[in-house]
Parts: structure tokens; sequence; C-alpha cells
């Protein structure tokens, strides 16, 4: 014989209390409205009783699954799980739940994904890994499926994203290398057909240019990835061009860690040689051997705007499209010194 299903009612009749009183304490949208001892005093009740929210009678009742998916791009890139933790936060603060599925940075793989996730009636979208030309996003557009893009974003204005700002980014990395007397600044760029490395890239020119320094293109190479391997790869491209440089801009912190090895392998020593600059400040940069420059960007603040605001596009479904760009940061380490030749 199966055990009896315990209700609030059971809580309450424990407790002495009302039954809107359980109700209240055991909503994170509602608790507020207790004090933190009344929360207490219920939650260790109902677990005591071995208590089990109905969450599918309360979506049942609101007409929804209480659900968002999260479509994550690269699982190991450090840059996401800050972000995907600030999604989690903001969704259980508002008890909602999420499904988290893996693309690959695989357009295909994460239509697949929205399409699989939607029969499961979840809610809306968190996109953490479209590309500029994304056909995964205009799917959730044409059949109206509310949806974000978060870090990474679509050409076409037509869905709400959390951007970073990349032109304050690269004005901040290249300004510091200008004050360490650095001229010959190569780039490292991530591919173009992701918003990242196109903006990166265009504010990398418009920087060396309002600065009067004249743009080389031998000092560009394109990284396959945003990966430590393709930071190897791209750099033992531009040291086989043979030609000088003394800083080098990287696309991110994996492809600065790749071009760091590299440019070592090959006996150049950084800082001492050319300094090296990340982007993203992912965890332990300070516990390398050189401490690696990069531009810190508030990934658990961009994850948790991005469930607030699809939060928000649920309820409101018609209010203008969100452009949320946040600010970056430079942080200074050891990778960056004066040049030599300064």
């Amino acid at each position: 014989m199966s055990a009896k299903k315990v209700t609030l009612r059971d809580i309450a009749e424990h407790l002495g209390v009302n039954t809107s009183t359980v109700s209240r304490a055991l909503n994170p949208k509602t608790s507020k409205m207790l004090t933190a001892e009344q929360v207490r005093r219920v939650q260790e009740a109902a677990d005591a009783l071995g208590y089990v929210q109905n969450t599918m009678a309360y979506a049942l009742k609101k007409g929804r699954s209480m659900t968002i998916g999260v479509i994550i791009p690269d699982l190991m890139n450090p840059v996401f799980p800050p972000i995907l933790k600030g999604i989690m936060n903001y969704l259980n603060r508002e008890a909602y739940t999420s499904i988290i599925a893996y693309s690959e940075n695989d357009m295909e793989l994460a239509l697949t994904e929205i399409k699989r996730m939607k029969g499961r009636q979840v809610d809306g979208f968190i996109l953490a890994g479209a590309f500029r030309d994304d056909f995964s996003v205009d799917y959730c557009v044409d059949n109206n499926i509310p949806a974000i893009t978060v870090g990474r974003s679509v050409d076409k204005d037509v869905v709400d994203k959390i951007v970073i700002d990349n032109e304050s980014g690269m004005q901040q990395m290249v300004e510091h290398l200008l004050e360490l007397g650095h001229r010959r600044i190569a780039l490292i760029a991530a591919p173009q057909n992701i918003s990242d490395g196109y903006e990166r890239y265009r504010a990398y020119l418009e920087q060396l240019e309002s600065h009067g320094i004249e743009v080389d293109e031998s000092l560009i190479v394109q990284a396959e990835a945003f990966s430590q391997d393709a930071g190897r790869k791209a750099t033992g491209e531009l040291l086989s061009r043979n030609v000088p440089f003394s800083a080098v801009i990287a696309a991110n912190d994996l492809v600065a860690l790749g071009c760091i090895e590299e440019l070592e392998r090959n006996g150049v020593h950084c800082p001492d040689d050319v300094s090296v600059i990340g982007f993203n400040n992912m965890p332990y940069l300070d516990q390398f051997r050189v401490p690696l420059t990069t531009i810190e960007i508030p990934r658990l603040r961009m994850g948790e705007k991005a469930a607030r605001v699809i939060l928000e596009r649920l309820k409101k479904p018609e209010m203008p499209l969100q452009h949320i760009v946040l600010e970056p940061r430079l942080l200074v380490r050891s990778s960056t010194a004066r040049c030599r030749d300064a």
C-alpha cells in the first residue's frame, strides 16, 4: 500500500497554522510576506513530513509549465557555467525550473534541442550560443516562442538580448597596451560568424585607427574557435609570417593561454618579449605561471538578467524588445608589460 500523500493541510495542522501560511512559505514568490522564522518552521515541517510540491498542478493552474529551456554551446568553455548559475539562481527564486542542453556550437543541434524541449512544453528559451545569422533563433521567432540570447547575439533585432560592450572592452585593452608603449599589436580574432568575434574585430580596427596607428593586416590572424588549441594554431600562423609584434590581443582567455604556450614553445617569452591579453576572466587565471591580464565580464549578472527578462517576456509578450548592454572592466596582471622598444 502506498503512503498517504502529504498535503499543505497536513503541514498546517502539524504546525497549528493556516493552510494559506504554509502555501506562502513554500512559494519563493510569496515567502517574503512572512518572517524568516515562519518560513524556516514551515520548510522544516514539510521536509520532516515528506511533502513534495505538485508543480504540475501549479503549472496547469497558471497555464504554464514553469520551465525554461537553456541552450549552452560549449561545456569546456569556462565562461558559460557562471552564466548558467546566474540563470538557475534567478529561476529558482521565481519557482521556475530549467532544462539544459548542449549544442556543441551547432545550429542544427540547437534547433533539435529547442524542438525537443518545446515538445515538453517549456515556456521559453535562453540561448547562450547564438550565431549572428541563426536559424534556431528564427525558428523561435517564426513560431512565437519566447526567447532571449545571452552573451552572443543575432544581427537581426528580433529577440531580447543581454550582451557585453565589446567596444568598451577592446578600447580598454588597446589603451592599456598603448600606455605600455606597444604599437605593433597583433590580434587573434574569433570566428566572425559569432557576434563577440565580429564586434571585437571591428573594435580593434576602430581603436587602432582612432589612436593614429595604421592597421597591419599581417598582424591579424583568425582563430577557428574559442579554444586553447585554436590559440596555439593561430599563434603558430602569426609567427610563421615573420612580422614583428610586441603584444597580442586574444579572442578570449583560452585562446590567450594557447597563444602563450605557442610563444614559449618557440622561445618567445611572455611578457618579456611579447605581452598577451585575454577576454572573459575565466577562473584561476591569477594562479598561472604568468597571471593573465584580461577583461572581466559580469557573467553571473548576465545569467540573472537573462532569466529576469525571459520571465518578464512571458508576463508581458507585447513589451518592447530588451537590449541590455553590460560593461566589462580591465584586470591588469603579469602577462602585459612595458614594450622593450618603447
